[in-house]
């Protein structure tokens, strides 16, 4: 069997994510992660993790309005609610040196598909997704394809 790294989080995560200010409406970042292609967003006050809010929150969020009102008056309020109203708040964190292996066990276990990355001052320094966690999979498949199992 090949031996393989140990990769840690800071090897897959993205370093330098997109964030929002928890004053910020969730037609901004809606806007913000469409236009990135991204699913999570961390939520920063002056400079601390606060929050992260998800595609999967807006949805749930956005949708329980409409649904209150059929002329979705409430979902176009909705879109100007202050993103702290949506957000997760304390979100599960994890530091760049942690194994790939633990990130992904600790994402499974609290049911979550993103992990704000903090340093030591627990200062944001990246994001590890699903995306990432499915990448380290790709990299270890190719790391076993024609290996004695």
């Amino acid at each position: 069997m090949n031996s393989v790294k140990a990769l840690t989080i800071g090897d897959r995560m993205t370093a330098d994510p997109m964030i929002i200010r928890p004053e910020q409406t969730v037609g901004e970042a809606l806007v913000i992660m469409f236009e990135r292609d991204i699913r999570h967003l961390p939520v920063l006050e002056r400079g601390s993790l606060i929050g992260i809010v998800s595609d999967r929150d807006f949805r749930q969020f956005l949708g329980r309005a409409a649904l209150c009102d059929k002329d979705r008056r409430k979902e176009e309020r909705g879109l100007r609610y202050p993103v702290r109203e949506v957000m997760s708040s304390h979100p599960i964190t994890i530091k760049s040196e942690v194994p790939i292996k633990k990130g992904v066990e600790v994402m499974a276990e609290h049911k979550v598909g993103a992990l704000p990355v903090v340093d030591l001052d627990e200062k944001l320094i990246g994001i590890f997704t699903e995306w990432d966690a499915l990448q380290y999979c790709i990299y270890l498949a190719d790391r076993y394809e024609g290996a004695d199992v």
